[in-house]
């Protein structure tokens, strides 16, 4: 459904530029979650960027179901780290923003709206401003703005980094809530492998800058997930292991 071949990209600069990624290959099926891992600075949030038509690669391409991706498209909507939630625009407000783009009538743009409202369990604060939320509530409403668009593909950019531990927790669980209801195709980086191991159908893990691919670890665990388990801890030191030295080097 949605596939990333050869894909470098080379930032231009002093002395040659600068290499982000080099020959990412990665196929992602209708439906799938999948996280991308790595260390500071090798490349996850470009190569989101490639796929949501912010970025142009260097060399290789992007397609969804066999079409180039050249371009932002309502079919793939990024959720960002920071909240980007217009504080002058209510709860729903800011939930409807970027359906005015598309063909509905006031009532389909309504109903969409609550159905979403309701579906992230906002619907007492429709009528409340950002900053009278919570980190957490800022985030929800920054999902359903995002799931009102009914994208193919949700890309994600390590969006509950900012929160406390234990809201982040509560946000996890949120959001695959929300996956298993919509049924969403989702890419999702973080740092943590934790978070990756509780969401994820598979655990993509690149290299230190620039950014290769260096495993493609499949999940093959029931839901919902216990974080402490046997099996999910097996799997964890599978990803650490691969993870530990690409850490090791850019921090030398």
């Amino acid at each position: 459904m949605l596939t990333i071949a050869g894909l470098t990209v080379r930032f231009s600069g002093h002395n040659g530029g600068l290499l982000a990624l080099d020959d990412i290959a990665l196929h992602v099926r209708e439906g799938e979650f999948v996280c991308l891992v790595g260390p500071s600075g090798c490349g996850k949030t470009t190569l989101l960027n490639v796929v949501a038509g912010l970025e142009r690669p260097s060399a290789g391409a992007v397609t969804l179901d066999g079409r180039p991706v050249v371009a932002p498209s309502p079919d793939r909507v990024v959720v960002f780290q920071e909240y980007a939630l217009y504080p002058w625009l209510t709860v729903v407000q800011n939930i409807a923003f970027g359906l005015s783009s598309q063909p509905l009538t006031r009532r389909e743009r309504r109903e969409r709206v609550d159905y979403y409202l309701h579906l992230v369990h906002l619907q007492g604060f429709a009528a409340a401003y950002p900053h009278q939320l919570s980190g957490g509530m800022q985030q929800r409403v920054a999902l359903a703005r995002a799931l009102v668009m009914r994208p193919r593909v949700l890309l994600m950019d390590e969006p509950f980094a900012a929160l406390d531990a234990q809201t982040r927790n509560l946000m996890q669980q949120e959001l695959e809530r929300l996956w298993l209801a919509e049924g969403n195709t989702v890419l999702f980086v973080t740092h943590s492998v934790d978070e990756a191991m509780y969401l994820a159908d598979r655990v993509v893990v690149l290299s230190a800058r620039p950014g290769r691919i260096l495993a493609d670890v499949t999940v093959p665990l029931a839901r919902p997930r216990r974080r402490t388990s046997s099996e999910v801890n097996a799997v964890r030191e599978r990803i650490l292991e691969v993870l530990a030295p690409q850490v090791a080097t850019d921090l030398a």
